[in-house]
């Protein structure tokens, strides 16, 4: 169960994820990712994030530390609230990624610190979850 939770709250972070339902959220959105053929969901689940070539430590050190106030912000916001804001990223992701196109550094430069947020979002409210679960 602890393994389902986890993959679910990482899930409802990555925008795609509440994308449309007529492309599988981005599932059938094909297109090249430094002239390799993918589609949009890949690039949003994983290419994206490993074309910045960083381990999972260096990750996490490299995100924007927070003040325990805007931690307190992110972690007391309802479920509503991480789906309202992951949809509403999947639709400016639509805009700046429309079939066929061949996206780079341009696109990597655009959307790697926002998907950087939606990591540190995500990570910030499983903890708080497993907190208020195993107190």
């Amino acid at each position: 169960y602890l393994k389902l939770l986890v993959h679910f709250v990482g899930d409802v972070h990555q925008p795609m994820h509440v994308g449309r339902a007529e492309d599988r959220g981005g599932n059938n959105i094909r297109l090249q990712w430094f002239g390799q053929s993918t589609n949009l969901h890949r690039l949003w689940d994983s290419q994206l994030i490993n074309s910045h070539g960083m381990s999972y430590i260096e990750l996490a050190l490299d995100l924007k530390p927070l003040s325990s106030q805007a931690v307190e912000e992110i972690q007391k916001q309802p479920l509503e609230k991480w789906v309202e804001e992951s949809h509403s990223l999947a639709n400016t992701i639509y805009e700046a990624s429309p079939p066929s196109s061949n996206l780079g550094y341009e696109y990597r430069y655009r959307f790697l610190p926002l998907l950087k947020t939606q990591l540190q979002k995500g990570g910030l409210r499983l903890a708080a979850l497993l907190n208020e679960l195993f107190k």
